[in-house]
């Protein structure tokens, strides 16, 4: 578990890295208008949105592990090419059109790599010990995507590019290391948990259960002729 921490650390470092430098690359050198930047939000996040639950679902299918390092080998070449569409000369309209294909598949591929990515850590974690663990797993989550907001924007300043090829040099690497088999576990197959439904009567207030009856066959009633012959 203390590996698959870091491996979620320099995730989130690197996507929290992102943050900031992306909306200033969209309105300084993209030259987007707020309504643009808006627009281009909305299309990154909007699928990362509304894809969770049908992208969990074929997370699950596919295999947990495999649906992670797919959507990350996807993702990292999207990041390293982003800022080099500012050599494009054209309208800021038409780099925006550019922009929406990569921006709709960045956020299927993030709603693809969430549920699963979480979902295997689950699977790692005793049962008494989740709530615990999956606290502290949130934690370093936040913490890595505060510290990766604070190192985008002056990394962002020294040259507007360089926040994201290291994002996505990061995640290639990160990538390869996974496939490779180390830091993230394998799928981890479970039994589906028996949830039981019924409907039970309210206990006696002495606390004490009455002895159930016998499930065998029930005995005859009495005979009265037996009963006067004797």
């Amino acid at each position: 578990m203390k590996v698959l921490t870091i491996g979620l650390f320099l995730q989130n470092l690197a996507f929290g890295a992102l943050i900031l430098p992306f909306n200033f690359l969209a309105e300084q050198q993209f030259r987007l208008n707020p309504a643009q930047v808006g627009l281009v939000f909305l299309l990154g996040g909007g699928p990362a949105v509304l894809l969770l639950s049908p992208m969990g679902k074929l997370s699950d299918r596919v295999g947990r592990r495999n649906s992670v390092i797919g959507a990350m080998f996807i993702v990292a070449p999207m990041i390293i090419i982003a800022p080099f569409l500012t050599y494009l000369p054209v309208d800021p309209w038409i780099r925006l059109l550019l922009m929406v294909p990569g921006l709709l598949v960045a956020g299927a591929a993030y709603a693809f790599m969430l549920p699963a990515w979480h979902a295997l850590a689950l699977g790692r974690i005793p049962e008494q010990q989740r709530g615990r663990t999956l606290a502290l797993l949130m934690s370093v989550e936040m913490a890595a995507l505060a510290g990766g907001h604070a190192l985008g924007t002056p990394i962002y300043k020294q040259w507007y590019a360089a926040p994201f090829l290291i994002s996505g040099i990061s995640f290639l690497i990160l990538s390869c290391i996974y496939l490779l088999g180390y830091i993230l576990p394998h799928d981890i197959h479970e039994e589906p948990h028996v949830v039981d439904l019924t409907l039970r009567a309210p206990e006696e207030s002495n606390g004490q259960h009455d002895a159930a009856p016998p499930r065998g066959k029930p005995e005859p009633p009495p005979n009265p002729s037996a009963r006067s012959a004797e």
